[in-house]
């Protein structure tokens, strides 16, 4: 399999990819739950989902969730749901999500370079990297949770590892605020995206 490095993945501009739905909720630990109640994951990560979402976001050095969504879903989409959970969580907390989901993404390929992880080619974009993305955060539950997400994504190692720098970067509230509105703004997409199985978190 064809690698990538951390710096040549920003360099990337545009992959096509079919609508598939990835289906692997394998090593999802039952009964054992993360910092703020979702399901745990100690399998393999899929790297392949992490360096397409990077790709979608803007590199690593210039990531952020909304270009991330705007990428796959389009505006229209984005506006909407954005509007929807400031109108929910309020600005301040939409805020410390953008920032803390941005701080985590930067920061996991960071901690995943320094643990020798080499991220693979991007090969996902649009609706399957969206359906990829949702997929991988379902728990044995069926409730898709930012921490089963960041497990499956980056590992639960480099996942331990972001939240407690994000707390020392932005304060627990933060990442808090992270995780809560990621289950949300993840649900509200699997629902956009027909996943009508998956159930919404109790923490959002």
């Amino acid at each position: 399999m064809k690698q990538l490095t951390i710096t040549a993945l920003a360099l990337l501009s545009a992959f096509g990819a079919s609508q598939t739905y990835l289906r692997n909720r394998d090593y999802t630990e039952p009964g054992i739950h993360g910092r703020y109640g979702g399901g745990v994951y100690l399998g393999p990560p899929r790297l392949d989902v992490t360096s397409s979402l990077i790709l979608v976001g803007g590199g690593v050095e210039n990531f952020t969730i909304e270009r991330a969504l705007r990428s796959t879903e389009g505006d229209e989409w984005t506006n909407g749901e954005l509007q929807s959970l400031r109108d929910t969580y309020g600005r301040e907390k939409l805020r410390n999500w953008e920032r803390g989901f941005d701080f985590a993404m930067k920061d996991s390929a960071r901690r995943a370079t320094d643990a020798g992880i080499t991220l693979p080619l991007p090969d996902m974009r649009g609706r399957r990297l969206a359906m990829a993305l949702v997929n991988a955060g379902i728990d044995e539950h069926h409730r898709f949770t930012c921490e089963t997400l960041m497990d499956r994504t980056v590992s639960h190692g480099v996942h331990e590892t972001v939240m407690n720098d994000v707390d020392l970067q932005y304060g627990p509230e933060a990442d808090a605020d992270s995780h809560q509105i990621t289950n949300r703004m993840f649900f509200d997409l699997a629902m956009h995206l027909g996943m009508t199985q998956i159930k919404l978190a109790d923490f959002h």
